[in-house]
This record gives structure tokens, sequence and C-alpha cells, in this order.
């Protein structure tokens, strides 16, 4: 090559590569930060919503390291390409879309960084499934309708599936309003008066659709748990036993795979078998927790404690059994066969509260269960004075105070909650009657 024409590619081809290499280094400190960014807030966002802690974070942050510094690599060499004039632009550019493409399906970087709360489920279709799955369940939280077809969108077996028809089952307990035949649950003044309405509606008409009305969670109820009157609405009618036709349970309930989902499935043919007598119903069942309402309600049909004692793995459920055989027959006989102590304080202390027995509560050995106890038949006796005999126990809701709380919402008096000493368990009563202070 001459000396000149050497020289002026010199001059003409070093500002080039300079440019190509600044560009290359801008972007791979750009993909450096994108693909940290993006591994901390899709890890972050797995870890929250409980769907994919800890094994799929790894994965998911080999993902969103690697994959960008492959996608960087293949950009590199596009570019090289380019300034070689091996390809011209369109080929440059076709391929560099096809690169981003790859990166977004895999990273979800469109969704992560652009678009976090997605308001069209078209921001969601050219994701890998686990971060569909997301997008999808963050257009349904930030939809107003909660479309239930968003979450059949979602793959089935996720636990995003499972948060999605959680979501939609607590937005359904907003509108029993709308349910003519639960009217007169309307006129409850308190929380948890509304909900043991629709709980007792429910057993009595047998429809195990209206329990899906009953919130999951009551907080601030005074007698239980929070949970309590949600199981109490399905175990009720299982134990009810008019359900006839198990190929219709089928017809009429779907079958998911997570087996809390299948609840009211479960409640149907339950109760099927209940009114068959056949304990195989609930054998097929499997390990469902709801399978001991089907077994207690076939032990309580025939008056035989041993179904209780010999088709449960777990003391709990076998002590939940015997308890509901004591409460139906009003027997304490079936609360002495016990694995621990408290289990059957536990039992002796309701069948006390049923039958407002005080000196029944007098034969428990724990202060909590004795003080459960005797809240339980004050509450019943509307009696606040009996209340404040309650000893004094450790923690903001004590036996007292629930007791107090109880009164209150059974008279549908707020000003009684003024009677309560302690702070959080004035506001807890308050809350109950929609109070705010």
């Amino acid at each position: 090559m001459p000396e000149e024409n050497q020289n002026l590619y010199m001059q003409e081809g070093k500002p080039k590569r300079k440019r190509y290499r600044r560009f290359e280094i801008i972007w791979l400190i750009i993909s450096l930060i994108i693909s940290v960014v993006a591994s901390m807030v899709m890890n972050a966002g797995c870890c929250m919503s409980m769907s994919c802690c800890p094994a799929e974070a790894n994965k998911d942050a080999f993902l969103f390291v690697f994959i960008p510094l492959i996608s960087l690599g293949f950009f590199i060499i596009l570019i090289r390409l380019l300034a070689q004039k091996k390809i011209n632009f369109f080929i440059f550019f076709l391929l560099f879309l096809v690169d981003i493409l790859i990166l977004n399906y895999c990273t979800g970087l469109s969704y992560l960084l652009l678009d976090r709360s997605p308001k069209n489920e078209s921001s969601c279709i050219f994701l890998r499934p686990q971060i569909r799955d997301g997008c999808y369940l963050a257009v349904f939280e930030g939809n107003g309708r909660k479309d239930p077809a968003l979450c059949e969108k979602i793959t089935p077996e996720s636990d995003l599936y499972y948060s999605c028809h959680m979501d939609l089952t607590t937005e359904n307990t907003k509108n029993y309003e709308n349910i003519e035949i639960l009217s007169p649950c309307k006129d409850a003044l308190t929380i948890e008066k509304r909900v043991e309405c629709i709980k007792d509606i429910a057993i009595e008409q047998d429809n195990i659709d209206l329990c899906g009305y009953v919130p999951r969670e009551v907080y601030g109820i005074t007698v239980g748990n929070p949970s309590r009157y949600y199981y109490e609405c399905y175990k009720g009618i299982i134990f009810n036993g008019k359900r006839t036709d198990a190929d219709l349970c089928k017809q009429q309930y779907k079958e998911y795979y997570h087996s809390d989902l299948n609840i009211p499935l479960n409640t149907c043919l339950f109760e099927v078998a209940v009114n068959k007598d056949d304990l195989s119903i609930c054998q097929k069942a499997g390990p469902y927790d709801s399978a001991s309402w089907c077994y207690g309600g076939i032990a309580i049909k025939r008056n035989d404690p041993t179904i209780c004692n010999s088709c449960f793995g777990s003391s709990y459920e076998t002590a939940d059994c015997l308890t509901d055989m004591a409460l139906k027959n009003d027997n304490l006989q079936y609360c002495q066969d016990r694995e621990y102590d408290f289990q059957r304080e536990e039992c002796v202390s309701k069948v006390a509260i049923q039958r407002n027995d005080e000196n029944l509560c007098s034969t428990l050995s724990r202060i909590d269960m004795r003080s459960f106890c005797l809240a339980g038949i004050a509450a019943n006796k509307e009696d606040i004075e009996m209340c404040k005999t309650i000893p004094e126990e450790e923690g903001r809701f004590s036996n007292r105070d629930r007791c107090i709380v109880q009164i209150a919402i059974d008279k549908n008096d707020p000003q009684i909650c003024n009677q309560i000493t302690t702070q959080f368990s004035l506001n807890t009563c308050h809350e109950e009657f929609g109070i705010k202070k």
C-alpha cells in the first residue's frame, strides 16, 4: 500500500475505531448497571411474593446477570461487523432487534424498568413464564374491576396463581351487599356480627357459594382465631350432610392445583360423604386440612370417637374432631383422651361456655384457659362486671378485654368500649364499630 494511502487510512481509521470502542464501553457500563438493577429489583419482588425464593431467586439471578452480558457480547460483535462493513445497517438493525427481544424475554426489562404497573395485559405477552405471571398479577391488582380471567392466564402451579385467587376472594367479600339473601347482614353494626350473619345464612341455606363472602381473616374478633368464621362456614355445611351427588359437585366446582383453593369442591364432596356415611370419600381427598371435617362429620353422625382417633395423622386434627363431638353431644367424655393437656382444657372450656357453667371453668388448671372460659360465659350473659373479675394477662389483648369487646359487639353499643383500660384493646373495640381515633 502506498505510504500516502496508508497515512490516510490511519488518519480516518483511528477515529472510527475510537468512536466504536467508546460506544462499546458506554454500552458495557449501561448493560452492567441494568443487569445489577434488574437482578436486585426482580429478586426482591420475587422474595416478597414468596413465589420463587430461594431456589428460583438464584435461577433468576443467573438470568438477570449473565443474559444481559451475553446480549452485550453479541451487540459488540454486531458493532464490529458493521464497522468492518461485513454487514449492512439493515442486517445490523434486524439482529440488534432480535437481541433486544431475547434480552427482554429472559429478564423482562420492559416490565421491570419501564412499566412496573402495567395497565394492559398486552404488556405481559412477550415475557418468559415466571415474569409473565408476575406481570399478569400486577395488571390484575392495578385493575379496578379485578378480572378473574387474568388469574387464569397465570401458570396454575405457581404461587402467584394462588395469590391472584386469594385477592379475588378478598375482593368478593366486599360485594356481599349485592346478594339479596344476605341483605339482613347489612344492618349489623360491627364487622364480626356481619361476618357471623353471613356464615349463619350460608349454613342455614346449605349454600357453599355464600361462604365465599366470609373473609378469611376478620381482624379484631374477640373469641378464637381470625379465620374461625370462614372455616366454620364450610365445616357447618359439611356437618349438614344434605348433598347426595358427588358427580354434581365436580361439575359445579373446579379442581385447582393448590389444595387451599379446593375448599368449595371438597366441602361439597365431604357433605356427600356425611350424607352417605362413606369414609372412602374422605380418604380420597388426601391430606387436605378440610378432610378432618369430613371424618368429623361422620364421627358425629355415627357417634363414634374411634373415627377421630384412627383417621388423622395430626393430634391437633384428632383433638378438633373430638371437640366437635363433645360440643354436638354436650359430652365432656370426648374431651378427656388428648395428647396434650391444653387440648383437653380447651375442649372443656368450650363445653363450659356452651353450657354457661362457671364451676366447670374453675376445674381448669391453666390460667389462660380459665380466663378464656370465664370470658366466654360473661360474654354470653352480657355481664361486664364478670368480665372485670377476670385476672389481667400479659399481651396486648387480654381475655378480660376480649370479654368487654364481645359484649359491646353483642349489644351494638360502642360506649361500652370506654370501659376498657388498655389502649390497644380500646382501639380494637372502636375499629369494630368503624370508629378511628
